[in-house]
Formats: structure tokens, sequence, C-alpha cells
């Protein structure tokens, strides 16, 4: 039986309505924004006005459908090195995540990431000098998973 110097922590990250609800609430705020122009400011002005709110309907639809819907499962290290374990089911999600969630990548915390209470934003980087940022909400981790994340950026702050 061997026993690793370095223990893993699973992190799982699951799918979350508060991703969805600002992604809708974000959307709304510039829907309405092209609904209060001053009236006859342009020419077609209203033809111009439902255009880009069909734009903004189609952008937020898409944005909702283009994150994970099942979650995933990454690897953490105390010193904050972390890789994918497992994709779970991530169809039609962007290149950020496909590059998360590629296994054969692992990725640092640096000290540029941020902890708050509803999120986390993860700064990462990797070997190959690549550079990603991450946005998971409280909502997508268990509270043991959001803490040991929060511990492993305070780490990185520390350390330099």
């Amino acid at each position: 039986m061997s026993f690793s110097i370095e223990s893993k922590y699973r992190i799982q990250v699951t799918p979350a309505r508060f991703r969805a609800y600002s992604i809708v609430t974000i959307g709304a705020v510039f829907i309405s924004s092209v609904w209060l122009w001053q009236p006859d400011w342009l020419p077609m002005q209203l033809y111009m006005q439902l255009l880009l709110t069909l734009l903004l309907l189609i952008h937020t639809y898409q944005l909702l459908r283009k994150r994970w819907r099942t979650g995933f499962v990454l690897s953490l290290m105390p010193d904050g090195r972390m890789q994918s374990l497992c994709e779970l089911d991530n169809t039609g999600s962007d290149k950020q995540f496909a590059l998360l969630l590629n296994p054969g990548i692992q990725w640092q915390i640096s000290s540029r990431s941020r902890a708050i209470p509803w999120c986390l934003w993860l700064h990462l980087t990797n070997m190959q000098q690549q550079k990603l940022w991450v946005c998971l909400y409280s909502d997508e981790l268990s509270d043991a998973d959001y803490r040991r994340l929060c511990l492993a950026i305070r780490y990185q702050h520390h350390r330099g």
C-alpha cells in the first residue's frame, strides 16, 4: 500500500441557478436599455430596437445553453494545483471549459484569483503559460469545497 505525500481533494462542481439568474438579469438590463432610448431619435428606430432586442435575446439564450449542464469533478492539491478528474456531461460548453476539463492539463491557481461571498474568480495558469479565468458561484459547490478553494486562493495570496 503506497501513500501519496500530497493529499488531494475532490471538488464537485454542479450546475447552479445563480449563474442562470445572473445571465438572464444582465440580458434583461441590456434589452431594457435598448428600449429606454429617446423616442424618434434615429430614423427607423423602432425597427432597430426590435432587431437589437432579438439579437440580445438570441445571445442570452446561447449563453444559457453554453455553460455546463451536469457538472464536473476537479482534483485540488493543497498548493493550489488542480486538474479535471472526469467530465460528466459537458455538451454545449465553450472552449474555455473544454480546456479546463481536459484531464491531461494541470492548472495552478494564481494570486490574481479572488474570493467573494457569492462566487470565486479563479485565475488559472498551466505549464504552457495558458491563462484561464473561471467564475464559480457558491451554489455550484458544496460548503466544504467552497472553503477549500477559498483556502487555496488565500494560500496563493500569501505565497506571492
